[in-house]
Protein backbone atom coordinates (compact mmCIF):
# COMPACT_ATOMS: atom_id res chain seq x y z
CA UNK A 1 0.00 0.00 0.00
CA UNK A 2 2.62 2.20 1.04
CA UNK A 3 4.24 1.51 -2.52
CA UNK A 4 1.14 2.24 -4.28
CA UNK A 5 0.95 5.61 -2.59
CA UNK A 6 4.55 6.51 -3.27
CA UNK A 7 3.91 6.00 -6.75
CA UNK A 8 0.58 8.22 -7.18
CA UNK A 9 2.40 10.90 -5.03
CA UNK A 10 5.05 11.11 -7.35
CA UNK A 11 2.94 10.95 -10.37
CA UNK A 12 1.26 14.00 -9.23
CA UNK A 13 4.38 15.77 -8.26
CA UNK A 14 5.61 15.04 -12.30
CA UNK A 15 2.44 16.56 -13.47
CA UNK A 16 2.35 19.66 -11.58
CA UNK A 17 6.11 20.21 -12.74
CA UNK A 18 5.05 19.93 -15.79
CA UNK A 19 1.74 22.01 -15.71
CA UNK A 20 3.97 24.78 -14.40
CA UNK A 21 6.96 24.51 -17.04
CA UNK A 22 3.91 24.65 -19.83
CA UNK A 23 2.03 28.18 -17.99
CA UNK A 24 5.95 29.40 -17.47
CA UNK A 25 6.55 29.11 -21.55
CA UNK A 26 4.57 31.44 -22.59
CA UNK A 27 5.85 34.30 -20.09
CA UNK A 28 9.09 33.91 -20.77
CA UNK A 29 8.34 33.99 -24.73
CA UNK A 30 6.81 36.96 -24.04
CA UNK A 31 9.13 38.68 -21.90
CA UNK A 32 11.72 37.89 -24.55
CA UNK A 33 9.33 39.68 -27.07
CA UNK A 34 9.28 42.74 -24.97
CA UNK A 35 13.01 43.01 -24.48
CA UNK A 36 13.30 42.67 -28.52
CA UNK A 37 11.14 45.64 -29.34
CA UNK A 38 12.69 47.65 -25.99
CA UNK A 39 16.18 46.80 -27.84
CA UNK A 40 14.84 48.30 -30.93
CA UNK A 41 13.32 51.39 -29.47
CA UNK A 42 16.27 52.11 -27.86
CA UNK A 43 19.01 51.45 -31.09
CA UNK A 44 17.43 52.89 -33.51
CA UNK A 45 14.44 53.85 -36.07
CA UNK A 46 13.85 53.68 -39.75
CA UNK A 47 13.48 56.82 -41.77
CA UNK A 48 11.52 58.38 -44.41
CA UNK A 49 14.62 58.28 -47.24
CA UNK A 50 12.43 60.25 -49.54
CA UNK A 51 12.70 62.88 -47.79
CA UNK A 52 15.79 62.34 -46.27
CA UNK A 53 17.87 60.54 -49.09
CA UNK A 54 21.31 61.07 -48.02
CA UNK A 55 22.83 58.01 -46.03
CA UNK A 56 25.66 58.02 -43.24
CA UNK A 57 27.65 55.67 -41.40
CA UNK A 58 30.10 56.18 -38.55
CA UNK A 59 32.76 53.29 -37.35
CA UNK A 60 35.38 52.90 -35.45
CA UNK A 61 37.52 49.59 -34.33
CA UNK A 62 34.52 48.15 -33.17
CA UNK A 63 32.41 47.82 -36.28
CA UNK A 64 35.89 45.28 -36.55
CA UNK A 65 36.62 44.08 -40.65
CA UNK A 66 35.14 46.64 -43.28
CA UNK A 67 34.95 45.54 -46.87
CA UNK A 68 34.13 48.65 -48.44
CA UNK A 69 33.39 47.34 -52.08
CA UNK A 70 31.05 44.98 -50.42
CA UNK A 71 29.62 47.53 -48.71
CA UNK A 72 28.94 50.04 -51.45
CA UNK A 73 28.09 47.17 -53.92
CA UNK A 74 25.26 45.48 -51.29
CA UNK A 75 23.98 48.15 -49.60
CA UNK A 76 20.45 48.53 -49.46
CA UNK A 77 20.78 52.28 -49.06
CA UNK A 78 23.41 54.67 -51.30
CA UNK A 79 26.01 55.25 -49.06
CA UNK A 80 26.83 58.81 -49.07
CA UNK A 81 29.93 59.23 -46.55
CA UNK A 82 31.18 58.15 -43.95
CA UNK A 83 32.97 59.12 -40.73
CA UNK A 84 35.43 57.91 -38.35
CA UNK A 85 36.95 58.19 -35.11
CA UNK A 86 40.09 59.53 -35.16
CA UNK A 87 41.17 59.69 -31.20
CA UNK A 88 39.50 59.64 -27.62
CA UNK A 89 40.67 61.52 -24.70
CA UNK A 90 44.63 61.41 -24.86
CA UNK A 91 47.68 59.17 -25.20
CA UNK A 92 47.94 58.89 -21.22
CA UNK A 93 43.94 57.05 -21.44
CA UNK A 94 45.77 54.31 -23.23
CA UNK A 95 45.48 51.87 -25.92
CA UNK A 96 42.15 53.18 -26.59
CA UNK A 97 42.77 56.19 -27.34
CA UNK A 98 44.02 55.43 -30.55
CA UNK A 99 41.58 53.43 -33.11
CA UNK A 100 43.88 50.50 -34.29
CA UNK A 101 41.18 50.74 -37.48
CA UNK A 102 41.40 54.41 -38.18
CA UNK A 103 44.19 54.40 -41.09
CA UNK A 104 42.84 51.57 -42.48
CA UNK A 105 39.36 52.32 -42.73
CA UNK A 106 40.65 56.24 -44.05
CA UNK A 107 43.10 54.67 -46.90
CA UNK A 108 40.10 51.96 -48.07
CA UNK A 109 37.07 55.00 -48.00
CA UNK A 110 39.48 57.63 -50.01
CA UNK A 111 40.30 55.11 -52.09
CA UNK A 112 36.62 54.55 -53.32
CA UNK A 113 35.75 58.27 -53.89
CA UNK A 114 33.24 58.19 -50.29
CA UNK A 115 33.42 61.28 -48.40
CA UNK A 116 34.84 60.89 -45.40
CA UNK A 117 35.27 62.42 -42.23
CA UNK A 118 36.84 62.31 -38.79
CA UNK A 119 35.66 62.13 -35.40
CA UNK A 120 36.83 62.67 -31.89
CA UNK A 121 35.41 61.33 -28.41
CA UNK A 122 35.57 63.89 -26.09
CA UNK A 123 37.13 63.12 -22.40
CA UNK A 124 35.97 65.12 -19.67
CA UNK A 125 38.92 64.08 -17.34
CA UNK A 126 41.58 66.05 -19.79
CA UNK A 127 42.22 69.32 -21.30
CA UNK A 128 40.90 70.47 -23.98
CA UNK A 129 44.24 71.80 -25.64
CA UNK A 130 46.03 68.31 -24.67
CA UNK A 131 43.08 66.40 -26.61
CA UNK A 132 42.76 68.68 -29.67
CA UNK A 133 47.15 68.36 -30.06
CA UNK A 134 46.04 64.44 -30.29
CA UNK A 135 43.46 64.30 -32.49
CA UNK A 136 45.63 66.79 -34.67
CA UNK A 137 49.05 64.38 -34.38
CA UNK A 138 46.22 61.08 -35.30
CA UNK A 139 44.64 63.41 -38.57
CA UNK A 140 48.08 64.50 -39.67
CA UNK A 141 48.42 64.30 -43.32
CA UNK A 142 45.10 63.63 -44.21
CA UNK A 143 42.48 65.56 -46.42
CA UNK A 144 38.89 65.27 -45.61
CA UNK A 145 35.68 66.68 -47.43
CA UNK A 146 33.63 66.63 -44.06
CA UNK A 147 33.80 68.95 -40.97
CA UNK A 148 35.79 67.51 -38.22
CA UNK A 149 33.75 66.84 -35.59
CA UNK A 150 34.09 66.71 -31.73
CA UNK A 151 31.81 64.18 -29.93
CA UNK A 152 30.51 65.23 -26.24
CA UNK A 153 29.03 62.65 -24.66
CA UNK A 154 27.74 62.46 -21.10
CA UNK A 155 27.48 58.38 -21.95
CA UNK A 156 31.30 57.37 -21.13
CA UNK A 157 32.12 60.29 -18.67
CA UNK A 158 30.67 59.45 -15.69
CA UNK A 159 31.02 61.11 -13.14
CA UNK A 160 30.73 64.42 -11.40
CA UNK A 161 32.22 67.15 -13.50
CA UNK A 162 31.79 71.07 -13.38
CA UNK A 163 30.12 72.02 -16.14
CA UNK A 164 32.10 75.14 -16.66
CA UNK A 165 35.35 73.52 -16.58
CA UNK A 166 34.25 71.09 -19.40
CA UNK A 167 33.04 73.95 -21.60
CA UNK A 168 35.79 75.31 -20.84
CA UNK A 169 38.16 72.58 -22.18
CA UNK A 170 35.72 72.43 -25.19
CA UNK A 171 36.45 75.97 -26.29
CA UNK A 172 40.06 75.22 -25.78
CA UNK A 173 40.11 72.30 -28.10
CA UNK A 174 38.06 73.82 -31.16
CA UNK A 175 40.32 76.80 -30.66
CA UNK A 176 43.26 74.34 -30.64
CA UNK A 177 41.82 72.56 -34.20
CA UNK A 178 40.68 76.17 -36.05
CA UNK A 179 43.92 77.24 -35.44
CA UNK A 180 46.11 74.52 -36.79
CA UNK A 181 44.04 73.06 -39.91
CA UNK A 182 41.77 76.38 -40.38
CA UNK A 183 38.73 73.90 -40.82
CA UNK A 184 34.84 73.41 -39.86
CA UNK A 185 34.53 71.78 -36.47
CA UNK A 186 31.11 70.42 -35.67
CA UNK A 187 29.53 69.12 -32.64
CA UNK A 188 27.79 65.52 -32.15
CA UNK A 189 25.84 64.90 -29.27
CA UNK A 190 22.71 62.98 -27.90
CA UNK A 191 19.96 65.64 -27.04
CA UNK A 192 20.36 65.45 -23.57
CA UNK A 193 24.29 66.30 -23.40
CA UNK A 194 23.00 68.63 -26.42
CA UNK A 195 20.85 70.60 -24.48
CA UNK A 196 23.57 70.55 -21.08
CA UNK A 197 26.42 71.48 -22.98
CA UNK A 198 26.39 72.79 -26.23
CA UNK A 199 23.22 74.88 -26.78
CA UNK A 200 23.49 77.36 -24.11
CA UNK A 201 27.48 77.96 -24.54
CA UNK A 202 27.78 77.13 -28.37
CA UNK A 203 24.69 78.62 -30.36
CA UNK A 204 26.19 78.93 -33.32
CA UNK A 205 27.52 75.67 -34.14
CA UNK A 206 26.27 73.14 -36.11
CA UNK A 207 25.48 69.50 -35.02
CA UNK A 208 25.12 65.97 -35.57
CA UNK A 209 22.23 65.04 -33.32
CA UNK A 210 22.07 61.23 -31.82
CA UNK A 211 17.80 60.76 -31.57
CA UNK A 212 15.84 57.94 -31.75
CA UNK A 213 12.70 60.33 -32.61
CA UNK A 214 12.98 62.79 -35.07
CA UNK A 215 15.00 65.73 -33.79
CA UNK A 216 12.41 68.32 -34.71
CA UNK A 217 9.35 66.18 -32.62
CA UNK A 218 11.70 66.12 -29.26
CA UNK A 219 11.14 68.16 -26.12
CA UNK A 220 12.34 70.44 -26.45
CA UNK A 221 12.95 70.77 -30.14
CA UNK A 222 16.03 70.72 -31.89
CA UNK A 223 15.47 71.89 -35.63
CA UNK A 224 18.63 73.02 -36.84
CA UNK A 225 20.77 69.94 -36.92
CA UNK A 226 23.66 68.84 -39.85
CA UNK A 227 23.30 65.32 -39.48
CA UNK A 228 21.36 63.00 -37.91
CA UNK A 229 22.29 59.76 -36.22
CA UNK A 230 19.33 57.69 -36.03
CA UNK A 231 20.44 54.09 -35.65
CA UNK A 232 23.24 52.15 -33.26
CA UNK A 233 22.53 48.79 -35.24
CA UNK A 234 22.62 48.92 -38.58
CA UNK A 235 23.54 45.83 -40.25
CA UNK A 236 25.39 46.28 -43.94
CA UNK A 237 26.98 43.24 -46.07
CA UNK A 238 30.42 44.25 -45.63
CA UNK A 239 30.92 45.29 -42.33
CA UNK A 240 31.85 42.82 -39.38
CA UNK A 241 29.69 44.53 -36.96
CA UNK A 242 27.14 47.03 -36.84
CA UNK A 243 27.67 50.43 -37.66
CA UNK A 244 25.76 53.54 -36.81
CA UNK A 245 23.27 54.98 -39.39
CA UNK A 246 23.29 59.06 -40.34
CA UNK A 247 21.43 60.75 -42.53
CA UNK A 248 21.94 64.15 -43.90
CA UNK A 249 19.31 67.27 -43.72
CA UNK A 250 18.52 68.27 -46.67
CA UNK A 251 17.70 67.27 -50.48
CA UNK A 252 20.39 65.13 -52.27
CA UNK A 253 20.92 68.58 -54.40
CA UNK A 254 21.68 70.59 -51.20
CA UNK A 255 24.07 67.60 -49.96
CA UNK A 256 25.79 67.89 -53.26
CA UNK A 257 26.19 71.49 -52.61
CA UNK A 258 27.19 71.45 -48.99
CA UNK A 259 29.95 68.97 -50.14
CA UNK A 260 31.38 71.13 -52.62
CA UNK A 261 31.69 73.85 -50.40
CA UNK A 262 33.36 71.82 -47.79
CA UNK A 263 35.65 71.14 -50.10
CA UNK A 264 36.49 73.99 -51.97
CA UNK A 265 36.77 76.10 -48.36
CA UNK A 266 39.32 73.41 -47.54
CA UNK A 267 41.25 73.49 -50.36
CA UNK A 268 41.13 77.29 -50.10
CA UNK A 269 42.34 77.56 -46.74
CA UNK A 270 45.37 75.06 -47.13
CA UNK A 271 46.36 77.57 -50.39
CA UNK A 272 46.27 80.44 -48.29
CA UNK A 273 48.26 78.41 -45.27
CA UNK A 274 50.69 77.47 -47.97
CA UNK A 275 51.29 80.68 -48.87
CA UNK A 276 51.59 82.20 -46.23
CA UNK A 277 54.25 79.64 -44.82
CA UNK A 278 56.38 81.18 -48.48
CA UNK A 279 55.39 84.73 -47.03
CA UNK A 280 58.29 87.17 -44.85
CA UNK A 281 57.12 87.62 -41.60
CA UNK A 282 53.99 89.05 -41.42
CA UNK A 283 53.55 89.61 -44.89
CA UNK A 284 50.39 87.18 -44.59
CA UNK A 285 48.67 89.26 -41.96
CA UNK A 286 49.20 92.22 -43.48
CA UNK A 287 47.44 90.98 -46.19
CA UNK A 288 44.62 89.71 -44.41
CA UNK A 289 44.03 92.37 -42.80
CA UNK A 290 43.84 94.63 -46.02
CA UNK A 291 41.80 91.99 -47.40
CA UNK A 292 39.20 91.71 -44.80
CA UNK A 293 39.27 96.14 -44.51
Amino acid sequence: MNAILRKISSALILLLALSITIDAAPTRKRHRARARHHSATIHGIDIDKQRYPVTGIDISQYTGVVDFDKLLKYSKRDLDFVYLRASLGTAAYGERAFDNRFNTYYKDATARGLHVGAYHFFKFQYGGTDQAKFFLRQIKGKKFDLPLVIDIEEYGNRGKWNRQTIVTNIRAFIQTVRKERDEDIIFYSNRNTFHKYIKPYFPDEKVWICSFINPAEATPPIKDWLFWQHSHKGRLTGAQNAVDLNTFNGTRAEWEAFVKQCISDRDQRSAERQASDKEPHGAYFDRQHLKND
